[in-house]
């Protein structure tokens, strides 16, 4: 029994490897599109889109990455002009980001695209599927992530 589930496991483990992959595929092409270098960087100002304006360790905890790669995605996307970084009001320690008006124009142009691969990608799954799916991906996320 404990060798099927391990089994079960590592196939669970590459399906999700497989996965990432080619959304991340489709993502970089979607991204590429509208003038953004990778998905990472979409990734990034949907969340400050979301949130109007965020602290750089804020993205960096939402998109899992490190300070440093953080770092360099946030200075790749200031230098496009997508997106300006400011000292906190309260606190000159902490940095914050907000979308410029190119960023959000960005942002604008690739909603649809996004939406329509979204529907292509996820067709083959019905209504139920895709609550269950959400939902067992997000315990996931938040186990591993406080795994760490």
């Amino acid at each position: 029994m404990e060798k099927e589930r391990d089994e079960m496991y590592l196939d669970i483990m590459l399906d999700v490897f497989r996965a990432s992959s080619l959304l991340r595929r489709i993502g970089g092409g979607l991204a590429q599109q509208v003038g953004l270098k990778s998905a990472q960087q979409w990734m990034i100002l949907g969340t400050i889109l979301r949130e109007e304006e965020v602290t750089l360790k804020e993205l960096r905890l939402d998109t899992l990455v490190t300070k440093q790669t953080i770092t360099g995605l946030v200075e790749r996307l200031q230098n496009g002009e997508y997106l300006e970084t400011f000292p906190d009001a309260e606190d000159r320690r902490i940095t914050r980001a907000r979308l410029t008006s190119k960023g959000k124009g960005t942002m604008r142009q690739i909603k649809p695209l996004c939406e329509e691969s979204n529907r292509n990608s996820f067709s083959v799954l019905t209504d139920e599927e895709l609550e269950s799916l959400s939902s067992t991906l997000s315990k996931l996320v938040q186990h591993l992530n406080h795994e760490e």
